[in-house]
C-alpha cells in the first residue's frame, strides 16, 4: 500500500511568498509562455462552477463551506499556436485537489476537460466550444469515471501536476537530500511525482518584482535549491512511456528561491522542441 507522504501543505494561504509569476522560454524561434496565479479565496469568488455529478460515483467527502478559503491556482500556457488555461481548486490544509478545469484552444476550437476528485476515484467530463466554464452544462458533457485502484491507501493525498507551484511553497523541501513523493492523477493514470533536493546553490536571475508599494528589477545571483522532479506510473497495467509534467517530458530541474519559494528556472524536454529552460520574468508579491 502506498504510504501518504504529503499530509499537509505546510504553508497557510497567508504565508505564500508570491501571488503570480510569469515564465518564458525560447528555442529555434519558438516561444513558450507560462503565467501562474495563486490565490486564497472563497469558492464563489473563484469564478468557477462546481460540476454537478452523482454523489455515488465519486463518494464526494471533500467539501468545504463556501465562505472558507480554497487555494485557486490558474496556469496559462502558450506554445506552437495552442493556448491552455488550467483552473485548479486545492484544499489549503492538505494539498488535495478538489476540481480541475482545463480549457485548450487551437484555432477557432475550444475544448474543455474537467475533473473532479473524490475519495475513491475521479470523474472527468469533456465538451467542446463553450465560451467559458460558467456556460457549460456539465450534466450534458461526455463523462467517464476512473476509480482509484484497491491497493491505494485510503486518505492518501491525490494532487495534480498543475498544483506543483503550490506544493513547492511548503516546508518539506528545505535541505539537500530532502525528498517528497506526491501521487497525482494524470491522463487517467495514477502517477507518482518524486521531488529531491540535490544541492543548495545560487542562480543568476533577471526579472521584475512587483509589490504593493514598488516595482523593481532583480538582476543578481539568488540562493536557490536545485530540485529534480521525476514521474512514474503507479498503475501496474499502464504502459511505459514518457510522462509529461507542465508540458515537459522526462525529469525536470527546478531552481527554487529559498526565500519566496518561487521557481526561478524550470528545465525539461518539450515534445517537438527539445530541451528548454523556462526563466522567471516577473513575480507579483501581492498586497
Amino acid at each position: 500500500m502506498l504510504t501518504p507522504l504529503w499530509h499537509a501543505a505546510h504553508a497557510q494561504p497567508a504565508d505564500l511568498g508570491y501571488q503570480s509569476a510569469t515564465y518564458h522560454g525560447r528555442k529555434f524561434g519558438i516561444g513558450i509562455h507560462y503565467d501562474v496565479q495563486i490565490r486564497s479565496q472563497a469558492y464563489d469568488a473563484a469564478g468557477l462552477r462546481w460540476m454537478q455529478l452523482p454523489v455515488d460515483d465519486v463518494a464526494q467527502t471533500r467539501t468545504q463551506a463556501a465562505d472558507q478559503p480554497w487555494i485557486h491556482l490558474v496556469l496559462n500556457h502558450r506554445v506552437l499556436g495552442v493556448s491552455a488555461t488550467t483552473d485548479t481548486l486545492l484544499d489549503p490544509a492538505n494539498g488535495l485537489v478538489i476540481q480541475r478545469i482545463v480549457r485548450r484552444k487551437r484555432g477557432g476550437q475550444v475544448r474543455y476537460k474537467a475533473t473532479q476528485y473524490g475519495s475513491v476515484g475521479t470523474r472527468t467530463l469533456r465538451t467542446t466550444n463553450a465560451l467559458k466554464p460558467a456556460d457549460i452544462e456539465w450534466t450534458e458533457a461526455r463523462s467517464s469515471y476512473q476509480p482509484y485502484p484497491p491497493w491505494f491507501g485510503e486518505g492518501t493525498t491525490v494532487s495534480d501536476a498543475s498544483a506543483l507551484f503550490y506544493l513547492l511553497s511548503g516546508d518539506a523541501l528545505q535541505h539537500p537530500g530532502d525528498q517528497l513523493q506526491i501521487p497525482i492523477f494524470s491522463n487517467e493514470h495514477l502517477t507518482l511525482l518524486e521531488f529531491k533536493v540535490t544541492k543548495l546553490t545560487t542562480l543568476k536571475v533577471n526579472y521584475v518584482e512587483r509589490s504593493a508599494i514598488a516595482e523593481r528589477r532583480i538582476k543578481e545571483r539568488r540562493p536557490a535549491l536545485l530540485i529534480t522532479v521525476g514521474a512514474r506510473h503507479l498503475d501496474s497495467d499502464s504502459q511505459e512511456k514518457d510522462l509529461q509534467v507542465l508540458g515537459m517530458q522526462g525529469d525536470l530541474q527546478i531552481f527554487l528561491d529559498t526565500a519566496l519559494r518561487v521557481p526561478l528556472r524550470i528545465s525539461g524536454r518539450v515534445p517537438k522542441i527539445g530541451k528548454l529552460k523556462l526563466r522567471l520574468k516577473r513575480v507579483d508579491l501581492g498586497p
